[in-house]
């Protein structure tokens, strides 16, 4: 998982792991399961941000089109 680490990310999981000695074993797994759901993001969603807005605004625009109320707020 992390062979392609920036510099940047291998400093503040160097700093991450430093600090879960004096973490129970829970809130390690919650920093991890953040950490993985943090780069799953960055690696899928970010680079194809453009595409989800052109899903958005079409999925917007059927919505409109057959009088359907969102059910979330508009971006």
């Amino acid at each position: 998982m992390g062979a392609n680490l920036l510099p940047f990310n291998a400093a503040a999981r160097l700093q991450a792991r430093a600090q879960q000695k004096n973490m129970s074993p829970l809130a390690q797994l919650d920093r991890l399961l953040e950490s993985i759901i943090q780069e799953l993001t960055l690696r899928i969603v970010v680079p194809r941000l453009s595409e989800f807005d052109s899903v958005w605004d079409t999925a917007n625009s059927i919505c409109d089109r057959y009088q359907i109320k969102s059910i979330s707020s508009s971006r």
